[in-house]
């Protein structure tokens, strides 16, 4: 991110109030930012770079199959076009929700998933897991922000 500065894109009043609540480490943040750093925790706080949010999650998920496999079986059958009876049928042991996540990374369809799961239900259940919650990418400099997840 070479030769734009991605804060003058913003109101410096929106700069102000970023510094006052991350606190003392918002040098540490801004410099992460302006570097183009996709995901990274600090102040406390996980912060996504929103244009890198789907890419990020597959490559998490992609990192446990069996989480892969838990999701909802209806939810499932709508990203992977497959038939919710043998989706529901596979999740019934922890082997066949192991082989439902790795069939869902070997056919590809995981960056798919992780569209839809952030369109359904927001990025913050997955990095955030001590309450869900995340603030919205255009309050934090194009940065999904996931407050006391670090």
């Amino acid at each position: 991110m070479t030769g734009h500065n991605i804060f003058s894109d913003y109101p410096l009043s929106d700069i102000r109030k970023a510094v006052k609540e991350i606190g003392a480490e918002w040098r540490d943040v801004a410099e992460l930012m302006a570097n183009g750093t996709d995901f990274f925790a600090a102040a406390g706080d996980y912060w996504l770079l929103e244009e890198k949010a789907v890419e990020v999650l597959a490559e998490q998920l992609e990192g446990d199959p069996y989480v892969l496999g838990c999701f909802h079986a209806e939810f499932l059958a709508d990203v992977t076009g497959w038939p919710s009876a043998l989706i529901k049928a596979a999740q019934e042991s922890d082997p066949g929700t192991q082989a439902l996540g790795e069939m869902i990374i070997q056919e590809g369809k995981t960056e798919r998933l992780a569209e839809c799961y952030i369109a359904a239900d927001g990025a913050g259940h997955h990095f955030n897991s001590w309450d869900g919650s995340e603030q919205d990418p255009s309050e934090w400099f194009g940065y999904y922000r996931f407050p006391n997840a670090a």
